[in-house]
């Protein structure tokens, strides 16, 4: 199932850059997207899209990536390539269980489960908002 959720729409006839891209959260549990979406909210994102898979996202420009999915099925998307290479800041929520990715250098990690001030410090910290 798939959530969307945009606080202001972009005004129509102008591109969009990465800073009004929407942000995109995907998780497979809707609560705990909707926690991350309140919260990404409240520090400024103007547009928040929920999904439950990767495969749902759209394969655009995106101001922030959060996921939970495994290493592996990032580093071989279309998803993850795409993301990679327009240096979309992702954040990949770890369990616990997470396998080493080959390149870290583009993914940010939270554990799981979070507070509202990791998630906040996290941001704040690559300066998003």
């Amino acid at each position: 199932m798939t959530y969307a959720h945009s606080a202001s729409p972009a005004p129509l006839g102008q591109p969009k850059t990465v800073a009004s891209s929407a942000c995109l959260i995907i998780h497979p549990n809707t609560l705990v997207a909707f926690d991350l979406r309140d919260i990404l909210e409240a520090e400024g994102a103007t547009e928040v899209l929920t999904f439950t898979e990767l495969s749902q996202a759209p394969l655009e420009p995106a101001r922030l990536v959060i996921l939970s999915t495994a290493p592996g099925i990032l580093e071989t998307s279309t998803h993850g390539a795409f993301w990679k290479f327009s240096e979309t800041p992702v954040i990949m929520l770890n369990s616990g269980r997470m396998q080493p990715i080959a390149d870290p250098a583009w993914v940010h990690f939270m554990d799981e489960p979070f507070c509202t001030e990791d998630v906040t410090a996290l941001l704040h910290g690559l300066q998003i908002f």
